[in-house]
């Protein structure tokens, strides 16, 4: 459930993040197009994080979690990515300083959850995650 709601929170803070983008004059399609996969990969993130519920049946978060992890973290990496790249496309170079380092963190993040079924790993992970994003929302984010 931690995840879902992150999920969302990243959801309003990438739509924050480019609404400072409304006043640019100096558009390309290349920068477009990493702004819509970017928004795309959290589409999928948050698409994938709760199973689908259908009748009376019964529904195993945990279950669900894990055997969806791959995929849920696949997007999540995608969308650290897609954020970098975004970056490169608009301004030329890639985050740095520590929106970089923040990137770098959270793709390492994503990896490890990504390949491990550990559960310790991922509920520290979650936790780790709801800091550091709020965090970063906090530090880079908070006016625009």
């Amino acid at each position: 459930m931690i995840w879902a709601g992150l999920t969302l929170l990243i959801a309003i803070q990438a739509w924050w993040a480019n609404f400072g983008l409304r006043t640019r004059g100096n558009w390309t399609f290349l920068a477009f197009i990493v702004i819509v996969l970017q928004a795309i990969s959290v589409y999928m993130a948050t698409a994938v994080v709760l199973p689908d519920i259908a009748g009376d049946s019964i529904v195993d978060l945990r279950d669900h979690y894990f055997a969806h992890r791959s995929w849920f973290f696949g997007f999540m990496l995608g969308s650290a990515v897609f954020s970098a790249a975004k970056e490169f496309a608009l301004k030329g170079y890639l985050p740095t300083g520590l929106n970089g380092e923040f990137h770098v963190i959270f793709v390492l993040a994503a990896i490890v959850a990504a390949i491990t079924r550990r559960e310790w790993v991922h509920k520290l992970l979650t936790l780790a995650f709801a800091v550091l994003f709020l965090l970063y929302i906090s530090l880079l984010f908070a006016r625009l």
